[in-house]
């Protein structure tokens, strides 16, 4: 089981962001002994490898909607948070 954030530059202005987070159910992650370890996408501070889940909530006014991620671990405790604004996204 782990978590990240991931985020790619696509053209000159626009971002791609893939979040992965796997089954609560899932034992702990071996990430950490894999080639995956150093991934050059990972926005910093994001991967978990222990047990959680994460949120998203999205808001704002219309043309400027923001989607903001947030990690919890199994006791409730929030890891990270990050927001992601539309304007990045386009």
């Amino acid at each position: 089981h782990f978590t990240e954030l991931a985020k790619k530059k696509l053209g000159t202005t626009q971002w791609a962001y893939e979040l992965t987070s796997s089954p609560f159910s899932s034992g702990a992650s071996n990430l950490a002994n894999t080639e995956r370890k150093a991934d050059p996408h990972r926005v910093e501070g994001t991967l978990v490898m222990d047990q959680n889940y994460c949120t998203l909530a999205i808001g704002g006014p219309d043309k400027a909607r923001v989607v903001t991620i947030a990690c919890y671990d199994k006791t409730g405790a929030k890891r990270w948070e990050r927001s992601i604004s539309e304007a990045e996204l386009k």
